[in-house]
């Protein structure tokens, strides 16, 4: 008779087995929540390091365009003075 006693029935097997499948569900729930959390936080940090990589970026490109600018008016303005400079050596070089 103690034998019966000790052994757990199928019904207590069956409750047993449920109550660990949902603790099982409740942790996979939580670590669910868990990384859907960082997960998120991740994706918002990068979509700052994103945002300001792009300002960057369009800052630099700005200031080229700008540079390339001014290297080409310089580089008109060289051209220009070469050619006064030219035009006052070439009145000393005629004779008199």
């Amino acid at each position: 008779m103690s034998e019966n006693v000790t052994k757990p029935t199928i019904e207590t097997l069956l409750e047993r087995l449920n109550d660990f499948r949902q603790s099982v569900e409740t942790r996979l729930d939580k670590m669910q929540s868990e990384f859907e959390t960082r997960f998120s936080e991740v994706e918002k940090r990068l979509d700052k390091i994103q945002n300001g990589v792009e300002i960057r970026l369009d800052k630099i490109h700005g200031e080229v365009k700008e540079t390339h600018s001014e290297f080409y008016a310089l580089r008109a303005e060289f051209r220009e003075l070469k050619a006064e400079f030219h035009e006052f050596r070439s009145q000393f070089n005629q004779p008199a």
